[in-house]
């Protein structure tokens, strides 16, 4: 055909040079250019017209069921204006009772489960091009038992724009994974708050910026129809003030300065025992600076009902020190707590590094709160819990603390050392340039004089720029005999730190290291710079470190040392300056 035509081709240009353009059908056609000058005289050209390229993709790529359990696949097709598929399970149509059944006609169909355990696998064919297709593995397990789910949460209320760490546990069934909703919301949203649920079951809900109430459900994978929920208060604050309306003002009743030169310790005492006689109340220190003389009862000693308010724009800086010394001593006392959006400042830069000089002391206390404000330039540690136990002589335990939405910041030693403490929940807060003196952690919790750390839910914190590690746990002197119980650091953000990211040294656990972000963890004083490490001279067992991103770590991105009965699992780790993951734990540690 001269020219060709829409159903062979067609052909355009003039001369010796001419471009052939297929039609839209697949097929074989000859391009033939036959000489002007003598018509017997020709040459052909074969072209092979393709099938266009079609891409199909299954979602999702792979599941897990128990037997009878259902899953929603659907195909998509690229390249073809035809996206249509055929289904097959194991090669047969639409499957069988033994392959398992797909119903639903289309791109979505719903496979269910055969009766036996065993693994399948479902494939999309194109229309189009019966050459591309996909697949979607499933694996059938056989449960164990009724599915029954149960939901722990750090606390039955949170603030406004805080967060909430959720961990759902899953029994009588070998499929242990869950979905999370918010008020029915698959994942939440904006209004009633959101949820990301991470590796190992925890999830973290972060609540809305107005106050309510929301259940947050968790729901078995396995059985749709199991569930549980929990019922969660948004308030404007995370604490119950005691006498609310009760406002003891430092300045204005109580003859404080705020004036940066005189000692107003006394005048701050004297409200917050004004408080404590009135059965508790707000003890407010407006805008201004007030210096603080500490000693070793404390410059200042909350009461039991007392909540110090520092207002924004108000600092308590620490003026002078008498031996081992405490700025705030919370001691004695329960149920208050330090609040506000002000400034406790250790003035380091006058009085020197002293890892004996704490700006926050708590000990023999239950249900202190620590809320908002920044504490920085510590002689020492900014927070100090030290709980002595009745086995040395002095029982005064430290349990149940609150700490949210603090900065601690350029400290002389640790931004904060719960050395004794029995429930600690420590979230939304920035532990940042601990860089003076050893350790220099964000967080170093150190067993110690047979005080033991234990129950403590570290999670959705900053952990930047300190120079020892982010989170420490574990002895590091000798005579450190306790060990540490039930240790849970769950997504956190860690970057540019010393040492490590995260470790854990010496300890009977469990440790839960989950869904961490940890970044650029440089060489320090100690190690070589490790994003996530176990290590210990007497061992560290029960750890799960699963679900992190782990990138550019100066050495090994996760380092697992005498470790064992351990998993680690589902962790991204890139860029490492050493391995990415390097077990020299030997027996008793899953990598996965």
């Amino acid at each position: 055909v001269a020219n060709g035509s829409a159903s062979l081709g067609t052909l355009t240009g003039t001369g010796n040079t001419v471009t052939y353009t297929a039609p839209a059908a697949a097929g074989s056609h000859a391009v033939k250019a036959t000489s002007s000058a003598d018509g017997s005289k020709s040459a052909t050209a074969s072209v092979a017209v393709l099938a266009p390229a079609v891409v199909v993709t299954d979602n999702p790529a792979s599941a897990t069921l128990n037997p009878g359990g259902v899953l929603a696949i659907t195909a998509s097709v690229s390249g073809s204006s035809n996206t249509a598929v055929s289904w097959k399970v194991d090669g047969v149509a639409n499957g069988n009772t033994t392959v398992g059944t797909l119903t639903g006609t289309g791109n979505t169909v719903t496979y269910t489960a055969p009766a036996a355990s065993g693994s399948h696998t479902v494939t999309a064919t194109s229309a189009a091009n019966a050459a591309s297709s996909a697949s979607t593995a499933i694996t059938v397990q056989a449960s164990s038992g009724t599915a029954v789910v149960s939901l722990a949460s750090s606390g039955p209320s949170v603030n406004t724009s805080g967060s909430v760490l959720f961990t759902a546990t899953v029994t009588g069934s070998s499929n242990t994974a869950v979905t999370w909703s918010v008020d029915g919301v698959t994942n939440g949203n904006a209004t009633v708050g959101t949820i990301t649920g991470g590796s190992g079951n925890a999830a973290l809900y972060l609540a809305p910026p107005a106050t309510g109430s929301h259940t947050i459900t968790a729901t078995s994978s396995a059985d749709a129809a199991k569930s549980a929920s929990s019922t969660l208060a948004v308030n404007s604050t995370a604490y119950t003030l005691v006498n609310p309306t009760k406002i003891f003002n430092v300045k204005t009743s109580y003859a404080a300065t705020g004036n940066g030169t005189s000692n107003d310790t006394a005048a701050i005492q004297n409200a917050i025992d004004a408080a404590s006689g009135a059965g508790g109340g707000v003890v407010e220190v407006p805008a201004g600076t007030y210096m603080i003389a500490a000693n070793d009862n404390g410059g200042i000693r909350l009461a039991s009902n007392v909540f110090l308010q520092i207002d924004s724009g108000a600092t308590l800086k620490l003026q002078s020190v008498s031996g081992t010394s405490n700025m705030i001593m919370i001691c004695g006392a329960n149920n208050c707590g330090i609040i506000g959006s002000g400034t406790i400042d250790g003035n380091r830069g006058a009085i020197g590094t002293n890892e004996s000089i704490e700006l926050v002391t708590m000990w023999d206390t239950t249900g202190a709160v620590i809320a908002g404000v920044t504490i920085q330039n510590s002689p020492g540690d900014g927070i100090y819990l030290n709980g002595y136990p009745a086995s040395a002589g002095v029982g005064a335990p430290v349990s149940n603390v609150l700490i949210y939405g603090a900065t601690i910041t350029n400290n002389g030693r640790n931004g904060m050392s719960p050395d004794g403490c029995d429930g600690l929940v420590v979230r939304d807060c920035t532990f940042s340039n601990q860089v003076t003196g050893n350790p220099m952690n964000g967080i170093d919790c150190e067993p110690i004089n047979d005080q033991a750390p234990n129950n403590f839910l570290i999670f959705h914190n900053v952990f930047s720029g300190n120079s020892g590690g982010g989170i420490q746990s574990g002895p590091d002197d000798t005579g450190d005999n306790a060990t540490f119980t039930n240790m849970t650091y769950a997504f956190n953000t860690v970057n540019n730190n010393g040492n490590y990211g995260i470790e854990a040294q010496d300890g009977k656990g469990p440790v839960r290291i989950l869904n961490n972000t940890i970044s650029n963890t440089t060489s320090s004083y100690e190690f070589g710079g490790y994003g996530i490490m176990t290590r210990g001279s007497n061992g560290i067992s029960n750890v799960a470190i699963m679900g992190n991103s782990v990138t550019t770590s100066h050495s090994d991105g996760i380092y697992l040392g005498s470790a064992t009965a351990s998993v680690c699992s589902g962790n991204t780790v890139t860029s490492s300056g050493g391995k990415g993951i390097n077990n020299q734990s030997g027996s008793g540690v899953t990598v996965s």
